[in-house]
C-alpha cells in the first residue's frame, strides 16, 4: 500500500526539506538538488508523455509517495525498483553520481558532449543548420521544447539555434572555466586510465600541470589526461601561426554552418583558425568584416581576411590571406587555396580587413 508523506516547508527560502530516509531535497537559488542515499541509480529517462523523470535503481525500495509541490517539484514517488519525480512543468535536469540537479530558471549553462553538436534553425533536424558546437564548448540554454533546447553560443557572438538535449550536459552556475583551446586540427589525449581520446581543434581545456614534453589537462566534462606539447609556431609570429593552422584544414569538406574539422563553411573556417590561436572573432562573415580594420589589397599580410560578394551583395564569402596573392577558404569543393588574381575572385573582391596589430 502506498503511504502519503507531506513535507512541511517552513519558509519559501527553506534550504533543506527531508523526504524520508532515501532522499534529501535542497532548494538552491536557481536549481533544486535531490541527494539519494544508499540508492544506486542505473538509468535516468524522461517520461514520454508527462513532465516526469524516471530513475531505475538497484535497491528494493519500500513504496511511498512524497508530496512536495514547491518550485520544480510536485511529487517524489518510490516504487520497488524505480523512483518517479513529477515536475511542476518541463524542466532541464542532469544526474551526477547519485545526485539529481533540476534547473529552475533560464538561462542555463551547458557544454557540448559530442565532437560535433549541430544547432538548427528549428527544433527539426531537416531545418537549416545554423552553426555547430565543438565538444566541450559552452552554450547558454534559453528555453526548451520536449527533447530540444534553444541555445546561444557566447564564443560565436550569441549565435543561436536548437539542439538535441542529449548532446549537452547542464552545468551548475559558475561551474565552467578553461585556460586554453586545442591549437591543432587533431590532438590525441591519453587519459589517466590509459585510454586515448581524439580532441578537435578549438576544444577548450584547463591546464593542470606542464611537463617537459607533455601537459596534464582537464576537459570541461571533468576528464583528465595528457597531451603533447605543440611545435612552437607562435615563436615564428602570430601571422605565421594563423596561416599554418589554416593549412591543417585543407581538404576538409564544405558544410553550411560547420565549425569543426569534419566540415566547415567559409566564416566557420576563419572563426576556428583564429579561435585556435586564442583570438576571439565573430562567427559570421559580415560581423567579421565589420569588426576589423579596412585595409587596401596592397597592404594585405598573412593572417588578414579577404571578403567577396558571391551569392548575395555585401561580404558573403571570406578567406584567410596566406601571402603571395593567395588565400585559404572553405569553398563548395572544400577547404582549398585560391588566388586573388583569378578572374572569378578578382571581380568579386569586396574588401580586405585586418584583425591584428602591426606587431603581430
Amino acid at each position: 500500500m502506498k503511504h502519503i508523506t507531506a513535507l512541511l516547508l517552513i519558509t519559501l527560502t527553506a534550504a533543506w526539506a527531508w523526504a524520508g530516509p532515501g532522499v534529501s531535497i535542497s532548494f538552491k537559488k536557481s536549481y533544486t538538488v535531490l541527494d539519494f542515499r544508499n540508492i544506486t541509480i542505473k538509468e535516468i529517462r524522461p517520461h514520454p508523455a508527462e513532465n516526469k523523470i524516471i530513475l531505475t535503481v538497484t535497491a528494493s525500495l519500500k513504496e511511498k509517495h512524497t508530496v512536495v509541490d514547491y518550485r520544480a517539484l510536485k511529487t517524489v514517488s518510490f516504487f520497488t525498483n524505480r523512483i518517479e519525480i513529477l515536475l511542476s512543468y518541463q524542466r532541464n535536469y542532469f544526474l551526477n553520481a547519485n545526485t539529481l540537479y533540476i534547473m529552475d530558471s533560464f538561462p542555463q549553462k551547458a557544454i557540448a558532449l559530442e565532437p560535433r553538436v549541430p544547432l538548427y534553425e528549428k527544433n527539426d533536424i531537416s531545418s537549416t543548420l545554423e552553426t555547430e558546437l565543438i565538444q566541450g564548448a559552452l552554450c547558454h540554454i534559453i528555453k526548451n521544447k520536449k527533447n530540444w533546447l534553444f541555445a546561444e553560443i557566447p564564443d560565436q557572438g550569441d549565435h543561436a539555434g536548437w539542439l538535441k538535449e542529449e548532446q549537452v550536459n547542464l552545468l551548475l552556475p559558475g561551474n565552467f572555466h578553461f585556460d586554453a583551446v586545442i591549437s591543432q586540427k587533431d590532438v590525441v589525449m591519453t587519459t589517466h586510465d590509459g585510454s586515448r581520446r581524439n580532441l578537435q581543434g578549438g576544444t577548450p581545456y584547463s591546464i593542470l600541470k606542464e611537463g617537459a614534453d607533455r601537459t596534464e589537462i582537464e576537459l570541461t566534462d571533468g576528464t583528465r589526461g595528457f597531451i603533447p606539447h605543440r611545435s612552437p609556431l607562435l615563436f615564428q609570429g602570430l601571422r605565421h601561426s594563423l596561416v599554418e593552422t589554416a593549412r591543417e584544414f585543407l581538404g576538409v569538406p564544405y558544410l553550411w554552418g560547420g565549425t569543426t574539422g569534419r566540415g566547415l563553411d567559409c566564416s566557420g573556417l576563419t572563426w576556428l583558425v583564429y579561435r585556435m590561436n586564442d583570438i576571439k572573432i565573430p562567427r559570421d562573415g559580415t560581423p567579421q568584416f565589420k569588426s576589423g580594420k579596412r585595409i587596401s589589397q596592397k597592404d594585405l599580410q598573412p593572417g588578414d581576411l579577404v571578403f567577396f560578394s558571391t551569392f548575395k551583395p555585401g561580404p558573403s564569402h571570406v578567406g584567410l590571406y596566406i601571402g603571395s596573392g593567395e588565400f585559404i577558404h572553405a569553398a563548395t569543393e572544400g577547404v582549398r587555396i585560391s588566388s586573388l588574381s583569378e578572374k572569378y575572385w578578382a571581380k568579386r573582391l569586396y574588401g580586405c580587413v585586418t584583425l591584428l596589430s602591426e606587431t603581430d
